[in-house]
């Protein structure tokens, strides 16, 4: 099965706010935050940090017939205009701020979150794996005392299904007795190819397991939280869960044997 550490990785703009030294997740407009969200304007102003963690993870999916358990690792870091945020790597290429409010604008590069591994399966056997989709993309993000809204789209490079996906989330996030909480819903959006790759069976693909079935575009709901509790300098214990309804469609699809999928964790973060 195709695990993403999405449910409880470190979103890049709190990577943003610990590296500008913002507890509470809200970015400051000093120097070294504004030479993160400016890149090559500031090069003279640099800042270099990241957050290194593992989280125990269960999970179940659209395709998954049991709960799933899996140790999962995390790696945020940014250097200069540079970031890594676990399978997807990018460049902040634009940024504007104020002490209230701020856009950011980034490209990036990554493994896609959707797809399956075959062999795990009883419906999937047969089948060639779809978790191996590299898309590149861009996406957009504003926020401020309100919170953070992102808008994000993707296109396969990788010869797969050679289409797109878009994303758009809202995430709120604030403090609570030392306990910093974030709270997040979004949609993802499949186009008609990508949600074929990914949910439908072409006639080369049907056995007594799976009949035909073309897929349409699709629209999935998604909901996140995430608590982090400091404790040290540099250490953090987390928990986190989400949760997302599939499209229709997707629930139709003979791949498939969920209408919605979750995952909940717990796990350890490091600054530096």
């Amino acid at each position: 099965m195709n695990i993403r550490p999405t449910g409880c990785r470190i979103n890049l703009i709190t990577l943003l706010a610990v590296c500008c030294g913002s507890a509470s997740g809200s970015v400051l407009a000093d120097d070294s935050c504004e030479a993160l969200f400016l890149g090559l304007n500031h090069v003279d102003k640099t800042t270099n940090c990241g957050v290194l963690g593992a989280s125990i993870i269960g999970y179940e999916s659209a395709y998954t017939n049991d709960f799933e358990r899996n140790f999962v690792p995390h790696l945020s870091v940014i250097w200069e205009s540079l970031y890594i945020d676990n399978t997807e790597a990018g460049v902040l290429l634009w940024g504007d701020m104020s002490q209230q409010s701020y856009s950011l604008l980034t490209t990036f590069v990554r493994l896609s979150e959707n797809g399956y591994d075959a062999s795990e399966e009883v419906q999937l056997r047969g089948l060639e794996d779809t978790n191996e989709v590299v898309e590149v993309g861009a996406r957009f993000s504003m926020g401020g005392e309100f919170g953070e809204v992102q808008l994000a789209f993707a296109h396969d490079v990788s010869s797969e299904h050679k289409s797109y996906v878009a994303e758009a989330s809202y995430v709120y996030q604030w403090d609570i007795h030392g306990y910093q909480v974030a709270l997040s819903t979004g949609v993802e959006y499949l186009s008609k190819d990508a949600a074929q790759y990914f949910y439908g069976v072409n006639e080369d693909q049907v056995s007594s397991l799976r009949r035909l079935y073309k897929q349409d575009a699709a629209l999935n709901v998604q909901a996140r939280y995430l608590i982090e509790k400091p404790v040290t300098q540099h250490w953090n214990a987390f928990h986190f869960a989400s949760y997302t309804l599939y499209d229709n469609d997707i629930q139709d699809s003979p791949l498939t044997v969920n209408d919605s999928g979750y995952s909940v964790g717990i796990g350890l973060s490091y600054t530096f």
